[in-house]
């Protein structure tokens, strides 16, 4: 590894150290590890998660290159882009309750829309929280309300589960429920059940191409980006806070560690 490579890890682990001193990004950090982050013309990337996706496609030119891969699709960077856009969209047109805290909750297996509701919450100001999907009845309403969830992404294999809890869900209605049916042989959902394409399609009809435009909500480095559940192996599942610097730098750190470039192809195994 380079000396600014290990220096870049060094200090992105002291940025994710509460004991430290000094703030940035809603993280504590050393003053004089800042001087050495300048001495050594490394940038602390003070941008969103919502930037990052947006430069990808205006201003890298990676828009055709394959962001995913995922069994017969692929999917460029700038489809990632624009479905982000849209999923913001629609995820803002359902929050409920505008002086409460926004966050979209995520019951779902290893598909794109996991990936596109993540890339949605960036551009709409929203932290997605990621369920334990081991979590049942009462104590997955608990993580629901506990995490200020006002909208619900799933998909049909746990919506008998999300129906048994619907009553006991603080923030969420029927209408906030979205189920990923797409690739389902059979497309039927309960009444007042929206399915997720279903409203992607109706919503991108009606807003023409301001669905391809930022919907101009003001988010900041600090701002929650996610929240994700760790397995509850020793415990009681417990939510992890990332924002989007936290998430950015981890990215660094990631990228200098495995010498990853724009053409390396990762396995995400979730």
């Amino acid at each position: 590894m380079a000396k600014g490579e290990e220096l870049f890890c060094s200090v992105a682990i002291q940025l994710l150290n509460p004991h430290t001193q000094g703030k940035v990004g809603g993280f504590m950090v050393d003053k004089a590890v800042l001087e050495r982050f300048k001495a050594e013309g490394i940038t602390i990337p003070m941008i969103t998660l919502a930037d990052v996706i947006s430069n990808n496609v205006l201003k890298k030119g990676y828009g055709d290159k394959t962001f995913i891969y995922f069994e017969d699709e692929r999917v460029s960077y700038r489809q990632f882009y624009e479905k982000s856009l849209l999923y913001a969209h629609l995820f803002l047109k359902k929050k409920r309750f505008q002086d409460r805290p926004f966050n979209v909750g995520v019951l779902m297996d290893n598909y794109p829309e996991f990936i596109y509701s993540f890339g949605g919450c960036a551009f709409a100001g929203a932290g997605l929280v990621g369920l334990n999907t081991v979590q049942k009845g009462s104590m997955l309403a608990r993580d629901i309300n506990f995490t200020d969830c006002q909208v619900l992404v799933t998909e049909t294999k746990y919506l008998q589960e999300v129906m048994g809890i619907r009553s006991q869900l603080e923030n969420i209605s029927e209408n906030e429920i979205l189920v990923n049916n797409f690739r389902d042989e059979s497309r039927d959902l309960p009444a007042n059940i929206s399915s997720l394409e279903d409203s992607l399609l109706h919503l991108e009809r009606e807003l023409g191409q301001t669905a391809k435009q930022p919907p101009g909500t003001q988010v900041t480095p600090d701002h929650l980006q996610m929240i994700i559940f760790t397995s509850g192996s020793t415990g009681t599942p417990k939510g992890i806070i990332n924002s989007h610097l936290n998430l950015i730098i981890r990215g660094f750190m990631v990228a200098a560690r495995l010498q990853l470039t724009p053409s390396d192809v990762c396995y995400g195994v979730m």
